[in-house]
């Protein structure tokens, strides 16, 4: 996981690159310490356990908050 700025954080699951909001919109808890689950494409904060999906920024599960929003980037695989 790469820290882009304090706004935004960089995490790369195989060889997409998924970009978001470096704090969760619940409590403003810093993503960048939470659990990413690679299978799962989830990133889960590490102040009350919401999870959310690297894909959509949807949040899964935990307290009520709003959503991400995600950039992807895609890395061409080397040969």
């Amino acid at each position: 996981m790469n820290t882009a700025n304090d706004d935004l954080i960089e995490i790369n699951v195989g060889n997409i690159t998924y970009s978001m909001s470096s704090r969760c919109p619940h409590r403003g808890g810093q993503l960048k310490y939470g659990y990413i689950n690679s299978n799962k494409k989830t990133v889960t904060c590490p102040l009350h356990q919401s999870v959310f999906s690297l894909e959509s920024g949807e949040q899964l599960f935990g307290p009520k908050c709003a959503n991400i929003k995600v950039i992807i980037k895609k890395v061409a695989a080397l040969a």
